[in-house]
């Protein structure tokens, strides 16, 4: 009896350990929600699903944080990694409670913070102690899925207890076998019974071995399909998430053209791209009389300009489909250049008083305007009402150009890129009764 109370007491303490053990807090995971630049920014609630700390209750100047955390239960030690930190990773971080703090030697940064439930918060100091120094804060939740893994492998583990109290339960009818098998060495007249009954004790706990063998080798399938279906799961929610976040960053950029002066505009559908090259990647494309601003036509071939889009798209677009706008048609021009000096006019002549600014003809009709231009900067082209003037001499600057006038004020324009690619302009009105 001593015997038989003393494996019981055994036993039963066995089972307390294993189940303190089965009940020990594992922070693994993965936790995605906020990084702030502000620890005020994470008050609040951070949400729940795959991307829910990051779309609910997000502040000003907040970003999208993810920390993948491993955690030894055997040595009570963390392992973090901050893959939105080039690939970032702290080691043997202490793990006190549910608080926690760490460094990195070689970099000296630090990290700590502390769990609460399923979410973790994480003050992260770079440079720690240097001029340098600068502290992120971190807020984020264990995902629907990592909860509902962490549920599994809990789980599991309950049934590897039950299984360990089988072995103990197995253990002990083994010895319960040969303390039988003791007496009856010591009760020769009891031998034969006990022999029969010693024969089916083992009998029966050998079936039962064998039923429970079966059992545990029919949970472990079972909660590795399980567990290996529920990370399949996790995987593709990151990768989604991860994809969507790529499509966010990749989206074209776009400005506010408020502010700029519109001065062009596109003569037929034409794509914008990504650099100056029909090889480049087409942002989008631009209908016929899309407004732009063309801020640089880019050297040395000039038949590429760089724009942006009344929309706020910007991009490279071919010189050869941009135009200026017609301001009597509501559009805007670049700011007017001193061209005083710069482009003249000698055929036909000015109005008395009114030269560089009107003159009049006798009827409408075909002219010819001769003149000259006078740069230092050298000539690329000169446009007469945004034609090419081709008699155009670019050493001499002397050019002829031809147009039909009507009756009434005509609106002359004649602009001249110099090789700095800056414009030069003279505007004035021809006049026919």
């Amino acid at each position: 009896m001593m015997v038989n109370k003393f494996f019981i007491l055994l036993f039963s303490l066995c089972i307390l350990f294993t189940f303190n053990i089965a009940h020990a807090a594992d922070f693994s995971g993965t936790y995605i929600g906020i990084q702030c630049e502000t620890r005020g920014c994470l008050e609040g609630e951070v949400g729940t699903g795959i991307l829910g700390g990051i779309i609910k209750n997000k502040k000003p100047k907040t970003f999208i944080g993810i920390i993948y955390v491993e955690h030894d239960q055997q040595t009570n030690t963390l392992k973090m990694h901050f893959p939105l930190w080039k690939k970032l990773e702290f080691n043997d971080i202490r793990l006190d409670g549910d608080t926690f703090s760490g460094s990195d030697e070689r970099d000296n940064h630090e990290v700590k913070g502390f769990f609460t439930g399923d979410t973790i918060q994480v003050d992260f100091i770079r440079h720690a102690g240097s001029s340098t120094e600068d502290v992120s804060y971190y807020r984020a939740s264990l995902t629907e899925h990592e909860i509902e893994y962490r549920q599994q492998k809990n789980l599991l583990r309950d049934k590897e207890n039950e299984i360990k109290s089988v072995e103990n339960e197995k253990k002990q009818l083994n010895s319960t076998i040969e303390t039988l098998k003791n007496r009856v060495q010591e009760n020769s007249q009891d031998i034969a019974a006990l022999k029969i009954k010693n024969s089916k004790l083992i009998s029966d706990n050998e079936t039962a071995i064998q039923n429970k063998d079966e059992e545990i080798k029919n949970i472990k399938s079972k909660k590795d399909k399980e567990l290996q279906d529920i990370k399949a799961k996790k995987d593709k929610q990151i990768a989604d998430a991860l994809n969507q976040l790529q499509k966010e960053i990749i989206k074209p950029i776009k400005i506010n053209s408020s502010f700029l002066p519109n001065n062009a505009k596109v003569n037929n559908d034409v794509n914008i791209r990504t650099s100056p090259s029909v090889e480049a990647k087409v942002i989008d494309t631009l209908p016929t009389g899309t407004i732009v601003t063309n801020l640089a036509v880019i050297p040395p071939d000039y038949d590429w300009s760089f724009v942006v889009a009344k929309n706020g798209l910007v991009g490279y677009v071919k010189s050869i489909f941009i135009v200026p706008v017609d301001v009597e048609n509501g559009g805007t021009t670049t700011p007017p250049v001193d061209t005083k000096n710069k482009i003249n006019i000698t055929v036909p002549k000015w109005d008395s008083g009114q030269e560089n600014k009107r003159i009049t003809k006798d009827a409408p009709g075909f002219i010819t305007i001769e003149g000259n231009i006078n740069l230092d900067t050298g000539i690329i082209e000169a446009l007469l009402n945004d034609n090419v003037i081709d008699d155009l001499n670019t050493n001499s600057g002397a050019f002829e150009a031809y147009t039909i006038i009507q009756s009434g004020k005509n609106d002359i324009s004649i602009v001249v890129i110099d090789s700095n690619n800056d414009r030069h302009e003279l505007n004035f009105v021809i006049v026919a009764p």
